[in-house]
């Protein structure tokens, strides 16, 4: 002889509509534990009451308030909501932000920065060189290394 037969009416809720609002945002086990019934209990039980099993009866109520959902997103859209006109565009509608850089400087070849570049002449490099220090490049006394290396003192 099984187990008695336990109404589920005499058990915390009174009505299945209400066992309905739970199957979403619970498992077969969570609500059996909840209910002080065991896991196959509450399955046979939604079975024999919805006629098909406990997580087909989850989908679809999880299906009904997706819809709802959508339905509220699209009136709270249509009343004006920005936001929720962009969200739904890109869900929907494949609708995409577009960023826009645009470059303002040109962009030149080597080539052109080479022409561009001011070439030092024959004459300008040997008054550079002539001004130095005895260097030979032009580079001020203050700044030789032979001045300034400890290793040569």
């Amino acid at each position: 002889m099984g187990r008695p037969v336990i109404d589920l009416n005499d058990l915390s809720f009174t009505a299945w509509d209400q066992l309905e609002a739970l199957i979403p945002w619970n498992s077969a086990g969570s609500l059996a534990e909840y209910f002080g019934v065991s896991d196959s209990t509450l399955r046979r039980r939604v079975s024999e009451h919805y006629g098909t099993t406990f997580e087909q009866v989850k989908a679809k109520c999880l299906e009904e308030i997706r819809n709802k959902l959508r339905h509220k997103q699209l009136e709270v859209a249509l009343d004006g909501n920005p936001a929720m006109l962009v969200w739904l565009g890109k869900q929907y509608l494949d609708q995409k932000d577009q960023s826009k850089i645009q470059n303002t400087h040109e962009i030149k070849t080597i080539e052109q920065i080479v022409k561009e570049r001011k070439e030092v002449t024959n004459e300008q490099f040997t008054a550079i060189e002539s001004s130095g220090s005895g260097s030979g490049i032009g580079i001020p006394e203050e700044c030789s290394d032979e001045q300034n290396d400890p290793s040569l003192d």
